[in-house]
């Protein structure tokens, strides 16, 4: 990459961060436009590999925007410095978009190469360009080793107690360049939405469907990163609380994540934590150990939207924005905005947050306040508790014969003061009741049943449910026509498909003649009108299921020719049992310039159109069967 000017950069970013407000920057963005073609690929057996590599003198990391990610099934992207030292990804199908943009997180080092590995049967078969290249003249990928920029800062992972709630914490990368704190954040339906809390003025150039978050990015642990996300509330900071919820596009997985709960009441915290990433470092915690007041900056136009405390232990700076202030009962009361004293330096120190009550009602709208999204059934709670993130994995389908098993993947789990496993009739228990593994068998004829899971943790208690098949897969779906014409036979596929050793498949076309193999059944249709298809699963243990069922229209369709003297006729390819003295309409279309030439009614029988005063060419004439559709045909006029 050319060189460019650090130092007007850092003294530039001095003058932001006097004034407040402002994301941390680390990075210069270059703006690029690399495609497959400007790379090189090599044959690895069974895969192709296509590479490209990256170089920024004096770079402390570089990272990526893609633009155009279209990954195809199968293909792994990846960034990795040329020592070794850091690696991202893989980039999977699973992060492809409709907008197709994609940043990575930083990747140590000045010298970078981005990767694709594609299966042999499908080379060339992806699509992105490399759109920006982030240098990154900050260094925000510290070695394990290395101090931050203060010497005060509490590593959070010194502190065990914290470890649940440092769980919740993410680094949130803007546009690839700068960087604020964000938090998961708990709502009354408990139903794991990934909502994120940070600040308003972290959205700085980049809108939140650019942000990379990775959590757990501190010095014990391995981090994880999502990309993408929709700004759900927004208050600004001048004339609100600084407020931003956003929520991630993806669901998190089995990630060892955590929902912070939170308070909104109106009393002032007695003392407060907060968890964040200073100058986009690994995750450090301060903390307050007196009591918060009401505070209104002085570039406000409204009073009271913040809280105003002394961290007597750590330190915060650019970067911290956003973070979560826990009370102490550790939940959320705010989210950070800034200090009023020039940072960095060791406490005391005076941090603002905005109020998490005042944000609750915002400005009035499901735009600007937590309301809508934190409490969507309406409640009316007042303070909620966190939620562990848990969920757990196994098979969708339980054999005639056989045992399955159903786990827990969380690590958090193994101290989990109880686990409690439960099935619905026609399934049982064989071990692991109590444990994060359960071994289940079939023990009834019913077709389908429920797997549950109990789960207890720091006093708070999550169910899971699953409904599995038994025996045989449910029938999801059916593919195949819509809309057939009357004279045609039709072609419908049972989704999904599964072995014979898993069951058969059982058609029912009701008033229409079908033949069936399995997954697929051929229709011939007798008349017009609507029917239904329909299939279901049958196993030799089980009672069969409920059918699936796909409605197809039916339709008349014509054989037109044209005949001299400009008369054309019309008639039906096969009968469709209606009363013969029905009509259909038509119109007639001009082919060259679309314009109406004339429309009327003829028998549903047929009949011959008399067009001799219509000028000789080429024409469209659509024929309305009455059942939503048309058919069309292109007849000459001469």
């Amino acid at each position: 990459m050319p060189s460019f000017n650090v130092d007007s950069l850092l003294e530039e970013d001095k003058e932001l961060e006097a004034l407040g407000g402002y994301p941390f920057r680390f990075g210069y963005a270059f703006d690029v436009n690399y495609a497959l073609e400007d790379g090189r690929w090599l044959n690895d057996g069974d895969r192709n590999v296509w590479s490209l590599r990256f170089r920024s003198n004096n770079a402390y990391s570089l990272n990526f925007g893609f633009s155009q990610l279209a990954l195809a099934p199968g293909a792994e992207l990846y960034v990795f410095s040329t020592d070794g030292s850091m690696v991202y990804g893989p980039v999977t199908e699973v992060q492809n978009t409709t907008d197709g943009w994609l940043y990575t997180i930083p990747v140590s080092g000045e010298d970078v190469v981005v990767q694709l590995i594609e299966p042999a049967s499908i080379k060339g078969q992806s699509l992105f360009t490399v759109s920006q290249v982030i240098h990154g003249y900050k260094n925000v990928v510290p070695s394990p080793n290395e101090l931050p920029s203060l010497t005060c800062y509490n590593d959070v992972c010194s502190y065990s107690g914290y470890t649940d709630y440092s769980d919740a914490v993410c680094r949130i990368l803007n546009s690839g360049s700068s960087i604020c704190t964000g938090a998961l954040l708990n709502n009354t339906s408990q139903n794991y939405t990934p909502y994120v809390l940070t600040a308003h003025h972290c959205i700085g150039t980049g809108e939140p469907a650019s942000w990379t978050f990775q959590f757990r990015y501190k010095s014990c642990t391995t981090s994880v990163s999502f990309n993408y996300a929709d700004a759900k509330a927004a208050w600004e900071q001048d004339s609100g609380t600084d407020l931003l919820l956003v929520q991630l596009r993806s669901a998190l997985g089995d990630q060892d994540l955590l929902f912070l709960g939170w308070d909104r009441t109106s009393t002032a915290p007695s003392s407060g934590t907060t968890i964040h990433h200073p100058a986009g470092n690994q995750m450090k915690i301060s903390f307050a150990n007196s009591a918060f007041s009401a505070y209104t900056p002085t570039s406000a136009t409204s009073s009271n939207n913040y809280w105003l405390g002394t961290f007597n232990s750590g330190s915060a700076e650019p970067g911290s924005s956003g973070a979560p202030l826990l009370n102490a009962n550790n939940q959320v009361v705010g989210q950070m905005r800034g200090s009023t004293v020039p940072s960095p330096v060791c406490p005391p120190v005076p941090l603002i947050f905005g109020r998490f009550d005042h944000s609750w009602t915002g400005n009035g709208t499901a735009a600007t306040r937590l309301r809508d999204w934190l409490d969507p059934n309406t409640t009316g709670v007042q303070a909620l508790n966190f939620l562990p993130l848990f969920t757990f994995n196994g098979p969708d389908l339980v054999p005639c014969s056989g045992t399955v098993t159903y786990t827990i993947p969380q690590t958090r789990a193994t101290s989990a003061t109880s686990i409690t496993w439960s099935v619905g009739t026609g399934l049982e228990i064989v071990s692991g009741g109590s444990t994060r593994t359960v071994t289940v068998s079939r023990s009834g004829s019913v077709p389908s049943a429920g797997v549950n899971v109990s789960i207890t943790y720091g006093g708070v208690t999550k169910v899971l449910s699953k409904q599995v098949d038994i025996g045989s897969p449910k029938i999801t779906g059916i593919t195949g026509p819509s809309s057939v014409p009357i004279s045609s036979s039709a072609v419908f596929y049972a989704e999904p498909y599964f072995a014979a050793n898993q069951g058969n498949y059982e058609w029912s076309v009701p008033n229409a003649t079908f033949t069936s193999n399995r997954e697929m059944c051929t229709v011939s249709f007798p008349y017009t009108g609507t029917f239904q298809v329909g299939v279901r699963s049958t196993s030799s243990c089980t009672t069969p299921g409920t059918y699936t069922w796909k409605n197809v229209s039916v339709t008349l369709s014509y054989i037109v020719s044209s005949g001299t003297n400009k008369l054309v006729s019309v008639s039906p390819q096969t009968g469709d049992g209606a009363d013969p003295s029905r009509t259909i309409g038509y119109t007639l279309y001009d082919q060259e310039t679309g314009v109406f030439v004339r429309a009327g009614r003829l028998s549903v029988q047929g009949g011959n159109l008399d067009f001799s005063s219509v000028p000789a060419g080429i024409y469209l004439l659509r024929l309305d069967t009455g059942t939503g559709t048309f058919d069309t045909h292109r007849v000459l006029l001469k």
